[in-house]
């Protein structure tokens, strides 16, 4: 598969969530009315059968899941590091253990986060601590090509928007940051 046509795949689920939008401002500006097919766009609904156009919308609401899962990932993760900074430059009353705590805060940024940073929350439980690496992990499949080969075919677990906000979520409040 060539490079335009992964970015036509992308250009292709925007296109449909783009019309899906559109496509609900028409019927809450007149729910009572039928949508005037005239309106829509052929290339996208029109002409195509029920099943194609579910596939299309299942696709594009999987795509919209993956998303939100990496959005919500990196927001925590941002976090995260920005509290172990904090952390880390506050340590120490004395010149070793402040200069400890600098270089600390300058090698936070290339910590992976699943594998290193979240082992540093002891008010954590280690069963939320395991559910937010799932979610890290899941992060990390789609952001790096799981659908291009390279990346495994299918992720070890399946994590939803839900499950992402609940697990990090929870995790930052027992965490304190």
């Amino acid at each position: 598969m060539g490079s335009m046509e992964r970015l036509d795949d992308i250009h292709r689920l925007f296109s449909c969530f783009a019309e899906a939008i559109r496509i609900a401002r028409l019927f809450i500006k007149n729910p009572t009315q039928p949508i005037d097919q005239t309106k829509l766009r052929e290339d996208m609904f029109l002409g195509k059968t029920l099943e194609v156009s579910q596939e299309l919308l299942n696709k594009l609401e999987n795509e919209i899941n993956e998303v939100l899962v990496l959005a919500l990932t990196a927001k925590f993760e941002r976090i995260i590091r920005d509290g172990l900074f904090d952390m880390a430059t506050e340590l120490g009353t004395n010149i070793t253990e402040r200069r400890l705590g600098r270089k600390l805060a300058e090698e936070i940024e290339t910590w992976k986060l699943s594998s290193n940073a979240l082992d540093f929350f002891n008010a954590v439980s280690g069963n939320l601590k395991g559910q937010a690496k799932q979610v890290v992990d899941f992060r990390n499949w789609v952001a790096h090509g799981h659908k291009y080969g390279t990346a495994p075919e299918t992720p070890t677990c399946n994590v939803t928007p839900i499950f992402a906000y609940q697990t990090l979520n929870e995790f930052l409040e027992q965490s304190s940051i």
